[in-house]
């Protein structure tokens, strides 16, 4: 069964029968058409519960590449999360000319957009990671970062997980970097290091929800 929704600018397909792999084909039509433009799949079993993940992320890009994203707001209505978690900030902090004042004010607009995508959405930010500017220097724009969270964290009623701290502050990245979770820039990890993050912040999000909802 096939629903269209030109408003929000997708089509939704319902199977009724249980399917192991999709195929579509493309047809132009009209000559004038020259561009196809595809945004993604969101594929889901509706008959079993879990939890449904989705991302938006690109290498090397800021809080200001996000604001960019003209159509942020209804394709996230579509999606409609309980909970989005910010963690961007390390691209900003690479610029020279970076101002605490101009982070907030993205973040701002960011977070408005999701609450009005899904007004009962929680959000949770991520301090960022310690790094190098250019393999050489301490950025101690983390340390700004983080304060800049905080004020963020309070301002929308959000949470914070503190990364940065997690991972042992200004010029911590050298011992990741040395045990072989970081990169030669200082900067990007290692494919162990991410997951290494990642499991603390599971860890960190279910002891907070054990503790809300104890059994």
């Amino acid at each position: 069964m096939r629903n269209d929704f030109p408003g929000a600018g997708y089509s939704e397909f319902i199977f009724e029968k249980q399917v192991d792999s999709i195929g579509f084909s493309l047809v132009r039509k009209d000559t004038l058409q020259k561009d196809f433009v595809l945004y993604g799949f969101d594929v889901r079993n509706t008959q079993k519960p879990g939890v449904y993940y989705a991302a938006l992320g690109a290498n090397g890009a800021s809080t200001q590449s996000v604001l960019r994203c003209r159509l942020f707001t209804q394709q996230m209505a579509v999606i409609k999360p309980d909970l989005v978690i910010f963690s961007l900030g390390v691209n900003d902090v690479q610029d020279k000319f970076f101002s605490s004042d101009e982070f907030i004010a993205h973040y701002d607009t960011l977070v408005s957009w999701v609450k009005a995508a899904s007004p009962g959405c929680a959000v949770l930010f991520t301090t960022i990671t310690d790094n190098y500017v250019k393999r050489r220097k301490a950025n101690n724009k983390s340390n700004t970062v983080e304060y800049c969270i905080q004020k963020l964290m309070h301002k929308h009623n959000a949470a914070m997980w503190d990364m940065y701290g997690v991972m042992g502050g200004y010029k911590s990245i050298l011992k990741w970097y040395k045990a072989g979770y970081a990169r030669k820039d200082r900067v990007h990890f290692t494919a162990r290091g991410y997951y290494i993050f990642a499991d603390l912040m599971f860890d960190a999000l279910m002891k907070s929800y054990r503790y809300n909802y104890p059994q």
